[in-house]
């Protein structure tokens, strides 16, 4: 007699036992950006067998949205792994709180609501705060109504209920603050990465923005120095703007070397250098979207030429 053969694809009890173990740290590491590329590559290295392979990233999607239901969500993105984030929903936070809320102590219901309180922002931060690092910021989100948006509604509402009188910067500020320090990995807040880029224009300290950066109010030093290599190397073949061979436009490019210790009898230590500086006239206003990609990666070498300096001389655009 045939035994009937069960339908759908077969268990592999080490693959299931890696899952769980993936879903574990899942939990244990949400705050960071997690992506489900990351989640297949943790999941190979909790195999035991040899053998064995690590779910694919759609069938690990389907793996997780049946363990978790609707506690889990996606975010996609065009040509990239999607972005996993968990989240607690309502209903589970005010169940939660109602158990809590039996005591008749004042303080301990107080607590209770605080933490209720804490937890559903937090929630609305990981559903609704955008979770994409791979580009920085650009000018129009840095505007006051646009950094308002950045912050979820339940968190807006927390902070105009707390400060008095016209607050709507401060609470964009203290906001998105409260955003990247309850996601320090898997945000990136315009006002923050903002102010530790000003600040470091101005007085070029590391103290000063390392000093902001430990209480919360701006990025690292090192996110500032990750910004201007990826803004060095983010050049755009039309980065003069459109108006450059119009006959009303006018190119300068000036150029001068810099020499660090010349008299060494070694010729150790010394240093020999050139910059270059372009202005045109009339002025345009370009905004771009500067990619956040590792430093590892950039070309900025390759970028720092410029090969049409004769051509565009030899056209009258520019002189040296």
């Amino acid at each position: 007699m045939n035994k009937c053969r069960k339908v759908g694809r077969p268990k592999n009890e080490d693959q299931e036992q890696a899952f769980l173990v993936t879903c574990a740290y899942l939990e244990a590491n949400d705050e960071e950006q997690l992506t489900l590329s990351d989640l297949s590559s943790k999941m190979k290295d909790y195999l035991e067998n040899e053998e064995s392979t690590p779910f694919g990233n759609q069938y690990l999607k389907c793996k997780l949205k049946e363990h978790y239901k609707d506690s889990i969500s996606f975010a996609e993105r065009d040509g990239q792994p999607d972005i996993v984030t968990m989240k607690e929903k309502t209903v589970q936070i005010l169940r939660s709180y109602f158990n809590q809320s039996e005591s008749n102590d004042e303080e301990s219901q107080k607590r209770a609501i605080i933490e209720t309180a804490a937890r559903l922002i937090k929630s609305d931060i990981k559903t609704n705060v955008p979770s994409f690092t791979d580009r920085y910021p650009s000018v129009t989100e840095l505007r006051l109504q646009p950094s308002l948006q950045f912050i979820p509604d339940s968190l807006r509402l927390l902070l105009y209920s707390l400060f008095v009188g016209d607050s709507s910067k401060k609470v964009a500020s203290v906001g998105q603050a409260i955003d990247q320090g309850a996601r320090p990995r898997a945000v990136v807040a315009p006002s923050q990465i903002a102010l530790s880029v000003q600040m470091h224009h101005l007085y070029r300290s590391k103290f000063l923005v390392d000093s902001l950066s430990a209480m919360g109010f701006c990025s690292s030093y090192s996110e500032v120095l990750r910004f201007e290599k990826n803004a060095a190397d983010a050049i755009a073949p039309d980065i003069f703007g459109a108006d450059i061979n119009s006959q009303d436009s006018m190119l300068l490019f000036a150029a001068d070397n810099v020499d660090h210790k010349l008299i060494m009898i070694d010729g150790k230590g010394t240093f020999h250098g050139m910059g270059m500086v372009a202005a045109m006239t009339p002025g345009t206003f370009i905004s771009r979207t500067v990619p956040r990609n590792k430093t590892t990666d950039l070309r900025v070498v390759e970028f720092a030429k410029i090969d049409n300096v004769l051509s565009l001389r030899q056209a009258g655009l520019c002189c040296i």
